[in-house]
């Protein structure tokens, strides 16, 4: 818990709960990316805020940041918090979410885009809607008030690819009979694409077969595994 004359702040898990000075009255929650780890208040009365999240390299913690300042009078300040299942490398592997949550008076729309496209209008101060398409995609989006006070535009991107990579073994093909000898090595040739990922970008494990004197006749397996940024 953290306090001072005008505000309450209590963090639970990735919630950021802000009440009135009493704790009474629940003003807005907040979701984060990461559970919260610490609140600290600045000189300047805004709210400091970390988190801790594992890497998606497995090596180790990554910290998140957060600054939450007060509004100034008239001040909008819209978010947009996207929702959906995360691959590596900032990807999501599904459809997401996008919800807008709008601090500030007399809102009236939030107005938004995607990838500059017909401009979309929800009423009132908050609202979600779904990307449900593969590709990097770019939401612009802003709250006007009622008196048609505008906030400035601000961007998101959002990476989608939840399509595999394609490869193909194309010598040896399947049920070819190769005549070998002891120590020789057969490693398959292939070709491999991704409807997204440029094809330097794709990450693949080519596993030949040895022969040695250990290696019995009949079907063996030779494996070309590929995976793409996402």
């Amino acid at each position: 818990l953290v306090s001072n004359d005008e505000y309450l702040w209590a963090g639970w898990d990735n919630i950021l709960n802000i009440y009135d000075s009493t704790g009474a009255t629940l003003i807005e929650s907040i979701e984060f990316e990461a559970p919260l780890s610490y609140l600290g208040l600045a000189p300047d009365g805004s709210l400091w805020a970390y988190g801790m999240v594992e890497s998606p390299e497995g090596e180790g913690p990554t910290y998140m940041f957060y600054h939450i300042t007060k509004l100034e009078e008239g001040e909008i300040y819209t978010s947009a918090t996207p929702s959906g299942t995360t691959g590596a490398n900032g990807w999501y592997t599904s459809t997401v979410d996008v919800t807008f949550t709008t601090t500030g008076d007399d809102i009236a729309e939030i107005h938004y885009t995607l990838d500059g496209g017909d401009e979309q209008i929800i009423s009132g101060n908050a609202g979600s809607f779904t990307v449900d398409s593969e590709g990097i995609h770019t939401i612009s989006y802003y709250a006007v008030t009622g008196s048609g006070t505008e906030e400035e535009v601000k961007n998101l991107e959002l990476k989608l690819d939840w399509t595999d990579p394609e490869v193909t073994i194309t010598n040896p093909t399947d049920g070819d009979i190769i005549h070998v000898t002891d120590g020789e090595e057969i490693t398959p040739e292939y070709t491999a694409s991704d409807n997204l990922t440029p094809d330097d970008d794709l990450d693949i494990y080519v596993e030949p077969v040895v022969i040695d004197e250990d290696t019995s006749e009949g079907p063996l397996t030779v494996y070309v595994i590929v995976t793409d940024l996402a």
